[in-house]
């Protein structure tokens, strides 16, 4: 989750949810994505100019993309403007999808904070941390990181940070940047508290007979491509 301008007031924050649903199919990744689609309200005068472009609604849709780790190419399978299958470049998606891209810039991270509190729980079952920077590159940089882990999340192969996980013998499953309010901003935006969130759950009681059926329809291809 994160704090965005709102597309109708720059003056405005809102906070925007990214979710990315992944499955974990024998020796394939399976990501459901979200995206948004945005209505206008285009108005025109007699000259044919724009008036005004009035946000009315957004809309949720939802994409899949399937790969085998090390593989170079997937395939995303995506119904909502007639696209069905077609090829994506796994290290492209994996750059753009900022779930994959935690790995790396929290590595980068740790290496300029210092944790300043270690706190275990449920019998070791839980563990919560909080950093501080020792100094700030930037205004980008957050002034305090929150990052929490479970024992409930231990059997999947998917990690925010392999380094952490084996590091703290427990999986990495919350990390929340901090950024303090800045009087001095001249964006409303800077002026106020804001963070930015990423969390890992376990979704219970999921039917997944349509991912099921995805991944019988990947694996169908993949042999079409490899005969070819």
């Amino acid at each position: 989750m994160m704090p965005i301008h709102h597309p109708n007031d720059p003056a405005v924050t809102i906070n925007f949810r990214g979710e990315i649903t992944l499955f974990e199919v024998d020796n394939l990744i399976v990501c459901k994505l979200s995206k948004k689609r945005p209505y206008s309200k285009l108005t025109l005068d007699e000259n044919h100019d724009m008036v005004s472009d009035e946000l009315i609604k957004v809309d949720t849709a939802y994409y899949f993309v399937i790969f085998k780790p090390g593989d170079k190419v997937g395939l995303k399978f995506d119904s909502t403007f007639n696209e069905k299958w077609t090829t994506v470049s796994v290290d492209s998606f994996l750059a753009t999808a900022t779930l994959f891209s935690v790995d790396k810039f929290l590595a980068s991270k740790m290496q300029n904070d210092s944790l300043i509190s270690s706190v275990s729980t449920l019998n070791g079952r839980a563990l919560s941390e909080i950093y501080l920077p020792k100094y700030k590159p930037d205004f980008t940089y957050s002034d305090t990181t929150i990052l929490r882990y479970t024992r409930n999340l231990d059997n999947l192969d998917f990690s925010f940070s392999h380094h952490l996980d084996s590091l703290k013998k427990i999986k990495l499953c919350y990390i929340e940047m901090i950024y303090n309010p800045n009087p001095n901003a001249t964006d409303p935006f800077y002026k106020s508290r804001r963070s930015y969130t990423f969390e890992m759950k376990r979704l219970e009681h999921y039917d997944t007979s349509f991912v099921n059926s995805l991944v019988d329809e990947f694996l169908k291809l993949q042999k079409l491509t490899e005969q070819k």
